[in-house]
């Protein structure tokens, strides 16, 4: 299920591929429902995956073009977590997160600490 503040995210980015000339056809639309709705860290892999469990007719080629374009308008972001596989985060709308991630068994948790926040800032206003 799909949270009031993803639906909101994934309207604007519905809207804004549709401006600029991009085609959101059925089964793409139903993959970025997904994507929004998930707190996944997905890779390339696993988004191909889905749509092909959910046997949706989009071509590796048109994953990979709406995934690039969604990085690039900053509705998701590519996280590595060091193990050399690029995974996608969808945006979060005003909220900052950090993330644990276990080299052994490739768990990803989100977590969020006042602490870590005072001191990243402390530090940034230190560099200016």
């Amino acid at each position: 299920m799909i949270s009031a503040k993803h639906k909101r995210i994934l309207k604007e980015c519905t809207e804004f591929l549709n401006l600029n000339g991009y085609t959101v056809t059925k089964e793409l639309s139903e993959l970025l429902v997904y994507f929004f709705s998930t707190d996944k860290h997905l890779s390339f892999e696993e988004i191909k995956h889905i749509a092909h469990n959910k046997k949706l007719e989009v071509t590796d080629s048109k994953i990979r073009r709406t995934i690039d374009t969604l990085v690039e308008y900053g509705f998701a972001t590519i996280k590595d977590f060091g193990d050399g596989i690029p995974r996608y985060e969808h945006l979060h709308y005003g909220e900052h997160h950090d993330h644990f991630y276990c080299l052994k068994c490739g768990l990803i948790i989100e977590f969020y600490s006042p602490l870590i926040e005072t001191q990243q800032h402390t530090e940034a206003m230190k560099k200016g």
